[in-house]
Order: structure tokens, then C-alpha cells, then sequence
């Protein structure tokens, strides 16, 4: 692997969390806005939580069972 693609995945990595970051702070206060209750609001939060949890697993297993190339 080259230099290049070590700057490319951070540049990556960088986006994607700062993304994560600007959305989960201001996605209840514009749920809010919209007037969603406060169960729902945080039933909402919590499906990205095990949308984490789960999804890597799920992926993983899908890709074993394909067997596709990997590049």
C-alpha cells in the first residue's frame, strides 16, 4: 500500500465522525422541533446505537457466506 491511500482513509475516518458528530447532536433537538415526544425521540437515538452493534455482524456474516474477492 502506498502513502496516499493512508490519507484517504483518515480523510474518511475524519468525515465520518464528524458527520456522526454534527448529526447526533442536533438530530433530537430537530426532532424535537417536529414535535416528537421524548420516548420516541430517544427510541429513535437508540436504533443507531444497535444499528452499530449489529450491522458489522450482520455484514460480516453476509461477506463469509458470498465469499466474494475482497479487493
Amino acid at each position: 500500500m502506498t502513502f496516499g491511500i493512508y490519507w484517504r482513509l483518515a480523510g474518511f475516518y475524519f468525515s465520518y465522525f464528524a458527520f456522526v458528530a454534527a448529526y447526533s447532536s442536533y438530530w433530537g433537538l430537530y426532532l424535537q422541533s417536529l414535535g416528537f415526544a421524548a420516548a420516541q425521540i430517544g427510541t429513535l437515538m437508540a436504533v443507531q446505537q444497535i444499528t452499530r452493534i449489529f450491522a458489522p455482524t450482520f455484514w460480516g456474516a453476509l461477506s463469509d457466506r458470498i465469499g466474494g474477492p475482497i479487493g
